[in-house]
């Protein structure tokens, strides 16, 4: 029975087709947001069904949202984390063999650009072992050239 319903009564009947969708639109923003209506309510049946699958959708798309704002937050963490460890292991490794604190920086560069551009390879050994092999070449030469001042070489 149109007038019964929220449409007749905002007087949405005869008008233009984006005044329509605009209130629709509304109507659909105010129930996923869970603001509430004090302008517009479900009277009829069907509007009160339509109403609560529409706020059932919302909550469900609101879940949605949060689980994935927190899969961000909680991805961005780990990644600090990983880097803070890998940081204070390159730290240990250089003050350990005597490094340069050059190329101390040049390592503790290359580990930060392998954790930010995820190229590195994520596994339960080592840290020193997921982090050197993963070094370019020169850098590793220049490695092995710089343990101990190369007193093992």
């Amino acid at each position: 029975d149109p007038p019964q319903t929220w449409v007749y009564r905002r007087g949405l009947i005869d008008q233009h087709p984006f005044t329509q969708w605009l209130n629709a639109v509304y109507f659909v923003l105010t129930v996923f947001t869970t603001v509430g209506f004090g302008d517009m309510w479900a009277e009829a049946h069907a509007e009160m069904w339509y109403a609560m699958i529409l706020m059932l959708a919302g909550a469900v798309v609101q879940s949605i949202i949060i689980s994935e704002v927190i899969g961000v937050l909680t991805d961005v963490d780990s990644v600090r984390r990983e880097l803070q460890k890998k940081r204070a292991t390159i730290r240990a490794f250089a003050s350990y063999c005597e490094f340069s604190p050059v190329f101390e920086k040049t390592l503790l560069r290359s580990v930060d650009f392998q954790v930010h551009s995820r190229s590195t390879v994520r596994c339960d050994r080592s840290r020193l072992h997921a982090i050197l092999p993963h070094m370019p070449k020169q850098m590793q030469r220049t490695l092995q050239r710089q343990l101990f001042h190369g007193d093992l070489m």
